[in-house]
């Protein structure tokens, strides 16, 4: 594995100046096997990169590498699947080209493929990779290191026979005449975002590529798939690399800076079946030290677009122009990497933002139950009930609903532990297969009662003793403008990016139905948090802030009257009133009935006073 010893190693040897034309033919052989053995040796000692700005180069060093970019070249080398998203001008393409070049100039006869958006912009590709290797000392790729030698080709071959085609949609490369193409141990799919028919292309190529990089394996050569693009989207052209990257492993898991963390089995994390083997690295300009505020605001002047500014730069997933959320307001979040990573019984990855939690407030934990064990994941989103700060978060696939129930459990007492108190409100989805995981905590869990945590709705008319949040035409649009409504008046409670991502996949339907274009799990468990917020204020508000429960509902009602605007207002009253149940989303009317608002709401705290939280009243 490469891995940190490996770059000391090589750090010594840079220290010597290593003068090509006196090396001996001995040493010049050592020389290149030392480059085969490690991609890190090969780009420190001999990679320039061209600088298209001045028409120079510069040297590619163990100092000017980004980490993430280190990161890159261990994920391929050793986990041989990575997906790269990074702000634009950091040098997505220019890592590509050093391991492709590396493994065109040292496994002779290798084949790559770099499949691209555009002709151009794949034979840009190929130039890079040229250019590379055309800077290499004669001794190790020869005088004439390729056979072909126009630039305006869309292949390259080498002395060596070792050959980089490009391959890009066009009229005569139809996605399955694409797909047919993709027969190499290596892969590069630059602007994956921006490819259409990714979804046809690479699934219709699995069974070729999967068999190509067996072939290269058993043969001792080297084989990966690279992903780079920056966001375009979570539907239309950008769904593929939207879904690559949400269920790809989050680098941050699995590296300290550019170094693989000790503390965590690597592979076990890498080879998750609820993953899709790739490691996800993010790059924001931010991180890059050579691009300051005075960049970014020239690169924003340029593009001249805020959804182009918050995709090319600020790597945001934004939504289609019927999405619930504004391209403002998604550019508006500042997420932050979890301060601690636990991984619980069931191997998932429970991510903590705070972990300075306030024993006088109390805490949601809202969990979304996945349709499908082979779909969707099950997610947990805990909030804070005071400010709506969100804690920690969790997202897995599970092999049974019985597991998802443990993991649950688990987090529970995790939270109690840190709370310090009993200061927990459940908020789990109860359809059909939820209940499954709700039956678990309440029959298999011996030594705490749940009834006295799980959220419980309407219960003087719930006769059939109905635990959990249920998602029907009525709640789904009051749970979404619940959580909009917190977003709105402060974007700082939301700290996960995954979570973030999936704002863009929300979108409200000209009929005025809430639907997503993609994975919307997070959201949904964050929706369940904040309906219950929303409903159990009334109760607790006032202990926790000391306050009058009567200017609290005041205040909650001139609230309710900006979150009906997503829904029907006339029939959002009819139904509390009359308790109706209803099967279909709310669409938008032109009710105005401030005082029917007022009393439907002040009806329906009434009837919830008391019943909550029977630990209240002990």
């Amino acid at each position: 594995m490469l891995n940190q010893d490996n770059e000391k190693i090589i750090q010594k040897i840079n220290k010597k100046t290593i003068n090509n034309s006196k090396f001996t033919n001995k040493e010049k052989a050592l020389e290149w096997f030392r480059c085969k053995q490690n991609p890190f040796y090969f780009i420190y000692n001999y990679v320039y990169i061209p600088e298209h700005a001045t028409g120079g180069s510069f040297k590619l060093t163990s100092s000017n590498l980004h980490p993430k970019m280190k990161r890159v070249v261990k994920s391929i080398y050793n986990h041989h699947k990575a997906v790269l998203m990074a702000s634009r001008q950091l040098g997505k393409s220019s890592i590509a080209a050093c391991l492709i070049a590396w493994a065109l100039v040292f496994y002779p006869g290798i084949q790559s493929i770099i499949l691209n958006m555009r002709k151009n912009a794949g034979q840009n590709n190929l130039k890079t990779i040229k250019f590379i290797i055309q800077k290499l000392p004669s001794w190790m790729v020869t005088n004439n290191p390729f056979k072909s030698k126009s630039d305006i080709l869309t292949y390259i071959t080498l002395f060596n026979n070792s050959r980089a085609d490009v391959f890009y949609p066009s009229t005569t490369h139809s996605a399955d005449t694409l797909a047919r193409s993709l027969t190499s141990p290596i892969l590069y799919i630059d602007e994956a975002a921006f490819i259409r028919d990714m979804r046809v292309i690479f699934g219709s190529a699995q069974q070729t590529l999967s068999k190509a990089r067996l072939q290269a394996e058993k043969s001792g050569y080297p084989h990966f798939l690279f992903v780079t693009s920056t966001p375009n989207g979570t539907s239309g052209l950008g769904e593929w690399f939207f879904n690559r990257w949400n269920n790809s492993v989050d680098s941050d898991f699995i590296f300290e800076n550019d170094v693989w963390r000790k503390n965590v089995n690597v592979n076990k994390i890498v080879t998750d079946p609820s993953r899709n083997s790739f490691i996800g690295i993010k790059f924001h300009w931010s991180e890059d030290l050579t691009k300051d505020e005075e960049w970014y605001q020239q690169q924003c002047q340029e593009l001249s677009d805020q959804r182009l500014i918050n995709q090319e730069l600020d790597l945001l997933f934004v939504g289609s122009t019927n999405c619930i959320f504004s391209d403002d307001l998604l550019s508006s979040f500042n997420a932050q990497k979890s301060i601690e990573t636990i991984t619980t019984s069931n191997n998932a990855p429970f991510q903590i933002f705070e972990n300075d939690l306030d024993p006088s407030d109390y805490y949601i934990l809202g969990a979304d139950t996945a349709e499908s064990l082979n779909g969707a994941y099950c997610t947990i989103e805990i909030f804070g009930f005071r400010n709506f700060n969100q804690v920690a978060e969790l997202e897995h696939r599970y092999g049974s609903y019985t597991t998802f129930g443990q993991d649950i459990d688990q987090v529970f007492r995790l939270l109690r532990d840190a709370i310090g108190s009993d200061n927990i409100i459940l908020a789990v989805e109860n359809n059909t297969i939820g209940h499954a995981t709700i039956e678990h905590l309440l029959y298999h869990v011996d030594d705490i009662d749940y009834r006295s945590y799980l959220f419980k709705e309407d219960l003087k008319h719930n006769k059939d003793d109905k635990y959990g949040v249920s998602t029907t035409g009525m709640t789904k649009p009051l749970m979404v403008g619940c959580l909009t409504q917190f977003i709105n008046e402060n974007t700082d409670c939301i700290k996960s990016q995954k979570l973030i991502d999936q704002f863009g996949n929300i979108e409200k339907t000209n009929s005025g139905t809430v639907k997503s274009t993609g994975y919307s799990d997070l959201f949904m468990a964050s929706c369940f948090c904040a309906l219950v917020r929303q409903k159990k204020a009334l109760d607790i508000m006032p202990i926790i802030t000391q306050g009058s429960p009567q200017e609290y509902q005041k205040k909650e009602i001139n609230v309710f009257t900006e979150i009906l605007g997503l829904g029907n207002k006339q029939n959002l009253i009819k139904n509390n009133k009359q308790k109706m149940k209803i099967d279909s989303f709310i669409s938008a009317d032109d009710s105005d009935d401030e005082n029917d608002i007022s009393e439907a709401f002040s009806s329906m705290f009434e009837d919830e006073q008391g019943e909550f939280l029977p630990f209240f009243n002990s």
